[in-house]
C-alpha cells in the first residue's frame, strides 16, 4: 500500500511541475464569419501551444519558428497570429483570413 501511495505521489509531483506556467483563451472572428476560441499555453519550460478546434475536431498545435508573429502547426492546420490578427490554413489552403481578436 505505501508503494503504491508513494507511486500516485510521485506521479502527482511529476504532474505539478509539468503544469502550464501561463494559459490564456482568445476569441477570433474571421472574415468567413467563423468565430475562433484558441487557447494559449506557455509551458515552465518555455514550450508554448495553441488549442483550437476546428471541424468538430480539437488540435493541440506546437508553436514552430516563425519570420514573423506566432506560427502554431498541427497534423493539416497552421495557425499563424501576429499582433492582433490570424489566419487558418489546412493543407496549405487559407481557410480563415482576416481573423480579427475580440476585446
Amino acid at each position: 500500500m505505501l508503494q503504491l501511495l508513494a507511486c500516485v505521489l510521485s506521479i502527482l509531483s511529476v504532474d505539478a511541475l509539468a503544469a502550464p506556467s501561463n494559459h490564456h483563451d482568445s476569441q477570433y472572428r474571421c472574415d468567413t464569419g467563423a468565430r475562433l476560441e484558441v487557447t494559449y499555453t506557455t509551458a515552465v519550460d518555455g514550450d508554448s501551444t495553441a488549442m483550437l478546434e476546428v471541424d468538430g475536431k480539437l488540435y493541440l498545435m506546437k508553436q514552430e519558428r516563425a519570420a514573423s508573429g506566432a506560427r502554431y502547426v498541427a497534423d493539416e492546420l497552421v495557425w499563424w497570429s501576429k499582433g492582433n490578427e490570424g489566419v487558418l490554413l489546412k493543407n496549405g489552403r487559407v481557410i480563415h483570413s482576416n481573423c480579427q481578436l475580440l476585446e
